[in-house]
Parts: C-alpha cells; structure tokens; sequence
C-alpha cells in the first residue's frame, strides 16, 4: 500500500494540469461559440433587420434580439432589447444529424413591434425549411465535446477520482490500524458534535470520546469494543465514563469514524 503522502502530492499534480486543461477547453468553446454565432449572422444576413443582435446562447444555439420602445401611460418613453426568436438544436452533442429548431413566444399582436416580428420568424422559418439539410451540413463543426481539450479534461478527472479512491481507502486502513492499537479519540468544536454510536437496536452510546477494539470475533465482522464517553460538569470540566461493550458491528464502528473524520485527533 503506498504512501498517503505520494498519493497527495500526484492529486494535487493532476489538479494544476487539470486546472490549465480546463482552461484550454474553455477557449475551445468561446472560439467554438464565435464561430457558430458568426455563421448564423452569414446565414440571415439578408433576412434580419438593421440594428438586430444576434448572440451565441449555448455552443450551436443562437438568440435574436431587437430593440423595442414602450410608451407609459404618462408619455414617456423607454426602450429596452427583447429577443424575437431563437434557433437550436435539441440534442447537442449528438453525432447525428438532428436538423434545428426554431423556438419563439406567443402574444397577442397589437403593435408595429409584434407584426415586425411575427414578419421576419415567417421569413427565417421559410429559410429553415427551404435549407433544412444544407444548414446541418453547414453546422457539421467539430463540437467542443469531441475536442482532444476535453478528452484530456476527462482523462485527468478519471485519474484524479482513482486516486482519491485509493487515498479513501488508505485512509480507512491507518483509521482501522489505529483504532485497534492505541485507539481512536475524536475532538469536535462543539460538546454536542461529540459522535454517538447504535451498539445495540435499542442502545445507543453518546457522546464518544475515544473508542479501541480490544479483540475481533473470527469472522472480523463485530468486535469487543472499549468506550470512553465525555458528560459536561455543572461546575465546568467533564466527567468521563468508560466501559467496554461486546460483540459491535465492524461496519457501524467504520461508518463512525468515516463520518467524524475530521474530527479524529491526528
């Protein structure tokens, strides 16, 4: 079994090389972005007004906003950008070819805004239509997903879990070693985080200070196990009890130093 302290110092190499891939990626994606969002703009060039606003949502989706202005009841005016429509692909990621989807909202028309709008999605849901299979095959860009930027994110995050599973169970075995040699105490911030222990279905033993198996049964499935509890004084301090309680189960036990973990005295 190897050193906790090699273990340590190959996850923390493994999460700066992870950090600087995941930076890598990420400039995959914005370029990736850039380039969808650009070839959208190419593509309704001359179907989108003046002044519209073209933005890349998420990796092949794109959003179209136009500016609209309102006028209170006072008179005043405002005006803000609203999206007119969106174009998607409902399955990103997918090698297939899965053919774009045009998504836009529905509202009463009373106002030039609204008939513009509904004129100019009549005008793209025509060129989808019309363009169906020459879009897909427009859009047949390397995804980000298929990237060698993020097969190394994947591949240093699977190294890194591997690890950190190794280190668990390196650090269940020294809890265990100790535990059974000079035993175990525990040191919470709080009295009440003291750790409690079922020993029986109708006993429960609060407020653990130090537990040590003192022998095994031959399976290694329970154990003769000896308790120190702590019970805080009126005057201040704290009594403590000791006593010995037999045949507990090994796993209960490892649940228990599993979950107060870090409050286990190094």
């Amino acid at each position: 079994m190897r050193n906790l302290e090699i273990i340590n110092s190959e996850i923390a190499s493994l999460e700066a090389q992870l950090s600087t891939a995941k930076s890598a990626l990420q400039i995959v994606e914005e370029n990736y972005g850039a380039l969808i969002k650009e070839t959208w703009i190419a593509q309704l060039d001359t179907i989108l007004d003046e002044g519209d606003i073209v933005d890349n949502t998420y990796h092949e989706s794109i959003s179209v906003k136009r500016n609209q202005v309102r006028t209170e009841r006072n008179g005043k005016k405002y005006d803000y950008s609203q999206e007119i429509f969106s174009i998607y692909r409902p399955s990103y990621g997918s090698s297939e070819d899965v053919p774009f989807q045009l998504s836009t909202y529905s509202t009463a028309v009373d106002n030039d805004f609204e008939f513009d709008r509904l004129i100019t999605v009549g005008k793209v849901a025509a060129f989808m239509k019309e363009n169906s299979k020459n879009l897909i095959d427009t859009f047949r860009i390397s995804l980000p997903s298929q990237s060698a930027e993020q097969k190394e994110v994947y591949r240093l995050q699977r190294e890194i879990g591997l690890l950190q599973n190794e280190k668990s169970k390196l650090e269940d075995h020294m809890r265990l070693t100790t535990l059974e040699t000079v035993g175990i105490e525990f040191t919470p911030d709080e009295y009440n985080d003291y750790p409690s222990l079922e020993v029986r279905w109708d006993w429960e033993v609060r407020g653990i200070f130090k537990i040590k198996v003192i022998r095994k049964t031959a399976s290694g499935k329970s154990a003769d196990v000896e308790i120190t509890s702590r019970f805080k004084k009126w005057e201040g301090g704290f009594d403590e009890c000791v006593q010995t309680v037999d045949k507990v189960r090994m796993d209960k036990i490892g649940s228990l130093l599993y979950h107060y973990r870090n409050a286990i005295v190094a």
